[in-house]
């Protein structure tokens, strides 16, 4: 018990290294399963994934997550 305690005392005080840890695990083993650029492209569509689920949880509007991408013609 005291093992497990210790290790999950470690985890909350050093979360961030643990989290970088995690990631870079996971970029390298879908680098080495699928290669590198596939690897790459994996990464990069969660990547966007996040990014637009973080837009839409704080409930933007579709149109301006769009604007983002594309340049809004009236501007110019």
């Amino acid at each position: 018990m005291a093992l497990r305690e210790s290790l999950l005392s470690y985890i909350y005080e050093n979360w961030g290294k643990v989290l970088g840890g995690l990631i870079g695990l996971v970029v390298a083993l879908l680098i080495i399963v699928f290669g590198f650029w596939s690897g790459l492209f994996i990464i990069a569509c969660v990547l966007a994934g996040i990014f637009l689920g973080g837009r839409i949880e704080n409930q933007e509007s579709l149109r301006k997550i769009a604007n983002i991408f594309w340049f809004n013609r009236d501007q110019y």
